[in-house]
């Protein structure tokens, strides 16, 4: 199984371009260089035309660089290094051979929920719970569970991702012995399944009365329940 909902997972994370930005750090780059040749005819026009270059290059770059530290600030400190080696697979299109089969499988079928989830909550009924608080805060809990489930399942299985410098063959060789990484895949597992509970109840709720929406708030209490016991799962040895 190929990423797809995982993937469009992680391009949430990732600050939009902006044209607008990009064309003015060119001219700037670009007024920097003509500087260089008005400086000697005329020195005058040749600073001005530096400086203003530079100011257009600067502030569009520090604009980028704020809203690309912004679109990660929802990511847990911990996940960071784990995020940047996904990040580095991602854009040389090596996500998907670099990862555990299994851990694939189950991070895509995770953000397919996820998905599902979320489509569910953009219904009319849901819509409707929304305009009440009690509603609106159901919805930013079931948001946050399930994106941090995802984030919860890439910590866990961490060491099932082939990393820079690792040889092919071996970390094949490794992905094909059942007992690696055994521990974490079940964990994930169960995450899965939690996921799948929560998605339904909330599926449940789109289509049917009030009543369904008690189900999801135990559904909720049972996740922050199950998580509290993952919590230990993370610490095992990463070349299990």
């Amino acid at each position: 199984m190929a990423f797809n909902h995982f993937f469009k997972f992680l391009l949430e994370h990732e600050p939009k371009r902006n044209l607008n930005l990009s064309t003015l750090i060119s001219l700037g780059v670009t007024s920097m260089m003509f500087s260089l040749v008005f400086i000697v005819l005329n020195p005058r026009i040749g600073l001005i035309t530096f400086f203003i270059g530079l100011i257009l290059t600067i502030v569009p770059f520090g604009i980028q660089l704020r809203n690309r530290n912004q679109s990660r600030m929802g990511i847990p400190v911990e996940l960071n290094e784990t995020w940047e080696l996904i990040r580095w697979m991602a854009i040389r299109r090596e996500l998907n051979h670099r990862t555990h089969p299994e851990l694939r499988a189950l991070l895509e079928e995770i953000a397919a929920i996820r998905k599902t989830t979320l489509d569910a909550l953009a219904s009319d009924a849901w819509k409707a719970r929304s305009k009440i608080p009690e509603g609106a805060q159901a919805i930013k809990d079931i948001e946050a569970v399930l994106r941090e489930a995802i984030y919860d399942s890439i910590f866990i299985g961490r060491h099932l991702f082939r990393g820079k410098g690792q040889r092919e063959a071996t970390f094949a060789k490794r992905c094909g012995d059942p007992k690696f990484g055994r521990h974490a895949l079940e964990s994930i597992g169960q995450i899965r399944d939690e996921m799948r509970l929560l998605s339904e109840s909330a599926l449940a709720a789109s289509t049917q009365s009030d009543l369904r929406v008690n189900l999801v708030k135990q559904r909720l209490d049972a996740l922050v329940d199950a998580e509290r016991e993952l919590e230990t799962v993370s610490q095992f040895d990463a070349t299990d």
